[in-house]
């Protein structure tokens, strides 16, 4: 291997496009349709950028995979401009492992990788930029790069025609800041508009999240959203993992009660997925988990919601004042789904009356108070102290806790403080720095702190993950300031 390419070989790049999943069965097809979407027209007739956008847990991930190794896809490129070559290059952001897996250095290196391995000739364009007197550089820089892919895409000289098609996947992570992301999205633009689309066309396919910056940015360019395109997605694969456990149970399929108490679970997952696939995906495995265990049918709904149960009510109980009914149910929708429950639809208040309810059984309630500026003025507590009392005294959690298949640690002290991190790393990847910083320097985040100490007072163990994550946040923006303010 020539001492360039040896330079810019980045196996752990590969590594996060490696580790997703492939679409499950026949999901997904609906991008290869043109009557669906743009993509097949833009793939053969097009150039420049292609634009998918969804919440976090979507599906962005398979779709991309999907789109990378579906043979039509190169299909469709080849009718592009089927005399000359294309060469393909996929990259997946990650906010974990080494830094060829997130920064846009990354990014660039696997491009030139991809292009210089599959057509050595072209290394004759970028000599000049990746040699200085002392040979090969061992460390790219920014500027290196993207002068190394310029040269290239700008062909001064024909050597005959390279189409570069290049497919990757842009992802926010909690250190990115929207700088980075607008440095990410000029040297799109540069890459792009550099060609003259006769000697070099170049094909960028980027999905994100939602965002400002993204809807600025990318709203002259062909793309689609993905909410809305997964339903029947969804349904296929809720149906398709049941059918297949299913097959192996001839006890359940030939009991007409259990048929219906299982379609009618399937029902409810598919209607309040929501559109994310990740939640869809840890529910079914809950359920055929409890049906392996021994569960019968209908305890399915029951299983369902006993998390929900578990979640409010831990909650409710670590608490250092009522939450209002929308924070507190975004709480329980985030300890149950993760970071995906910032982007499910809140229900709305007769919803929430219901579903405290149905979960609870009137230990908790919906109360109106008069001291909640920027809320319904509605609080989440319990019906009355002794009730409190009892669940702190007595063993009824532990019960709860085993069939809600939560960890022995976790509790509500737990659940707060990785809810309330997970708000600040939320806004600082949908508010400017300023308005970022407010957020920070709101007194009411001194209860990360409470929370943390009471999460390692009752668990016997430090929760270090979610207060390193604030640090980190902290000392990368130097708002040390913001918080010492607040000292008293």
């Amino acid at each position: 291997m020539p001492g360039i390419l040896v330079s810019l070989h980045q196996p752990e790049a590969q590594d996060r496009f490696d580790q997703v999943d492939q679409a499950y069965r026949t999901t997904f097809e609906w991008l290869l349709d043109p009557n669906e979407t743009r993509f097949i027209k833009w793939l053969g007739t097009g150039q420049g950028i292609f634009w998918i956008s969804g919440k976090p847990g979507s599906g962005k991930l398979k779709l991309m995979k999907y789109a990378a190794t579906d043979p039509c896809t190169f299909e469709n490129l080849l009718a592009n401009d089927p005399r000359n070559r294309w060469i393909w290059a996929e990259f997946f952001f990650s906010e974990r492992g080494k830094k060829p897996k997130k920064t846009l250095e990354g990014l660039l290196c696997r491009i030139l990788f991809e292009l210089l391995s599959k057509e050595t000739r072209l290394i004759e364009f970028v000599a000049d930029v990746i040699q200085d007197d002392t040979g090969i550089q061992e460390l790219w820089s920014l500027i290196s790069l993207e002068a190394a892919l310029l040269s290239i895409i700008e062909q001064k000289k024909r050597l005959r025609s390279t189409y570069p098609c290049l497919s990757m996947r842009l992802t926010s992570t909690a250190k990115t800041t929207h700088g980075t992301h607008w440095r990410l999205l000029e040297t799109l633009q540069k890459l792009t508009s550099s060609t003259n689309g006769i000697i070099v066309k170049v094909l960028v396919c980027v999905s994100s999240r939602p965002g400002n910056l993204f809807e600025d940015y990318f709203q002259d360019y062909p793309g689609f959203h993905i909410y809305g395109l997964t339903q029947n997605d969804l349904q296929l694969y809720v149906h398709g993992r049941i059918n297949t456990y299913l097959a192996s149970r001839e006890d359940l399929l030939s009991d007409d009660d259990s048929i219906i108490s299982i379609n009618k679970t399937k029902d409810e997952v598919i209607r309040r997925a929501q559109g994310v696939f990740l939640w869809v995906r840890l529910v079914m495995t809950d359920l055929i988990e409890a049906l392996i265990d021994g569960d019968s049918p209908g305890q399915l709904s029951q299983n369902f919601h006993i998390r929900e149960a578990f979640a409010m009510l831990q909650i409710a109980l670590a608490t250092l004042t009522p939450l209002s009914n929308e924070e507190f149910f975004q709480a329980v929708q985030y300890t149950c789904a993760g970071p995906q429950g910032f982007d499910v639809k809140p229900p709305t208040h007769p919803e929430m009356e219901r579903r405290l309810f149905s979960r609870c059984r009137g230990l908790l309630e919906i109360r109106t108070v008069t001291h909640l500026p920027n809320s319904s003025g509605k609080v989440v507590q319990f019906l009355h102290q002794p009730v409190k009392d009892f669940l702190t005294t007595s063993s009824s959690f532990e019960t709860i806790r085993a069939k809600a298949n939560f960890d022995p640690s976790d509790n509500g002290h737990v659940f707060l403080i990785k809810f309330r991190d997970g708000q600040q790393l939320l806004a600082f990847k949908n508010l400017s720095l300023i308005h970022a910083t407010e957020a920070l320097a709101d007194l009411r985040w001194s209860e990360m702190f409470y929370q943390a100490r009471m999460a390692e007072e009752t668990t016997n163990s430090a929760c270090t993950t979610a207060v390193d994550a604030l640090s980190d946040i902290v000392d990368a923006h130097e708002l040390a300031s913001v918080y010492l303010l607040f000292e008293n």
